[in-house]
């Protein structure tokens, strides 16, 4: 029997096999795909529900399901399509480092399965809750927030709830993590988990980079690591921080200028091949203003793949009602690589001081 290529274990070999497997299954989701059904698999096993089951939780249709496992049986990481090979499974946990079971993906053996996107839109994981009490001393010492930069302290429950997300949708487990403007501390809670292989944080306040990496060096638990950067996300994002990241979570003036800008910035940070290419940004609720920063990002090839209203609370925000939505960000197919990033619109409106669209 001609024996099974081994399993790649660099970065970018990974990258360019999740990207192939899409390919060869004709995922319309790409890359994504195969990593939405690799998380399904693991966090379900070793009882495996039926395709039909599998595709309510992840969007992707049987017949696609079917298509990826049989790749995936092929190349060595299922020996059924209910069950993984001892390769597989040391291959999912080493190199995509894959580590959270269960939770949030209940067994279901009915065919009745009521699939809640965020089950925890007012509320905080249980099953988080110990990452609570690990970090709530350490939010307790968070620098005062500065009006001028637009700073506004999440509340802790609203940082628990954002790592819910990312853990949910598959955002966490062994990538690097671009977060824009950190006077929430969402970091430290993600540095808490250890799951994600880094976190970069970029910031203008030093007040706030210094207590970052204050708190991280006093954490006792296993920690990821932790990038601290000092720059102006006006400007573009330091050469060195360039094309290297995963995923991006930004909290940014909630203005044309900002928004749009801190979204550039995250595009920046993004490795072009990397098939869990995505963003998360809170947002204003002001309709003018999200429309335009919705033509924005469409120009480049990106859309809102999900949106939730009041999702974020903030301690003493009370000019934007003390909340403010959250919007996953998708890119529709691949030509966002070579877009050109436009000069920001409105850049002499960036605070929300200064906002035209009141």
């Amino acid at each position: 029997m001609k024996s099974q290529p081994r399993l790649p274990e660099k970065r970018e070999d990974i990258y360019q096999l999740l990207n192939d497997l899409a390919k060869r299954a004709r995922l319309l989701e790409r890359g994504r795909g195969v990593i939405d059904a690799l998380i399904f698999l693991y966090r379900t096993y070793p009882e495996i529900p039926s395709n039909k089951v599998m595709a309510r939780w992840t969007g992707i249709p049987v017949p696609a399901l079917a298509a990826l496992k049989g790749e995936l049986i092929k190349i060595g990481i299922l020996e059924t399509k209910r069950e993984f090979t001892e390769e597989g499974i040391r291959w999912v946990e080493q190199c995509l480092k894959f580590k959270w079971k269960g939770y949030p993906y209940p067994i279901e053996e009915t065919d009745k399965v009521n699939r809640s996107l965020v089950p925890w839109t007012e509320s905080t994981p249980p099953s988080l809750n110990s990452l609570l009490a690990q970090i709530k001393n350490s939010l307790a010492r968070r620098p005062s927030a500065d009006v001028t930069l637009d700073q506004a302290k999440a509340t802790i429950r609203t940082i628990i709830k954002r790592v819910g997300m990312l853990l949910q949708f598959g955002d966490l487990e062994g990538l690097n993590v671009l977060v824009l403007g950190d006077d929430d501390a969402l970091s430290l809670a993600l540095c808490t988990t250890a799951l994600p292989r880094k976190i970069t944080v970029v910031d203008i306040d030093e007040r706030i980079l210094h207590f970052l990496e204050r708190e991280h060096d006093n954490l006792t638990t296993p920690k990821s690591e932790l990038q601290i950067v000092h720059a102006d996300l006006r400007e573009k994002l330091p050469e060195d921080i360039t094309n290297d990241h995963d995923i991006f979570f930004t909290d940014p003036p909630y203005t044309v200028a900002g928004l749009t800008t801190f979204f550039a910035r995250g595009l920046e940070g993004l490795h072009p091949n990397s098939p869990w290419a995505r963003g998360y940004v809170c947002a204003s609720r002001k309709p003018r203003t999200m429309q335009l920063f919705q033509n924005h990002i469409t120009s480049l090839g990106w859309y809102v793949s999900l949106f939730i209203p009041n999702f974020n609370r903030y301690e003493g925000n009370t000019r934007l009602g003390n909340t403010s939505n959250l919007l996953r960000l998708d890119h529709a197919d691949e030509s966002w690589k070579n877009k050109k990033l436009e000069p920001i619109p409105f850049k002499n409106r960036f605070y929300t001081k200064e906002d035209l669209f009141t």
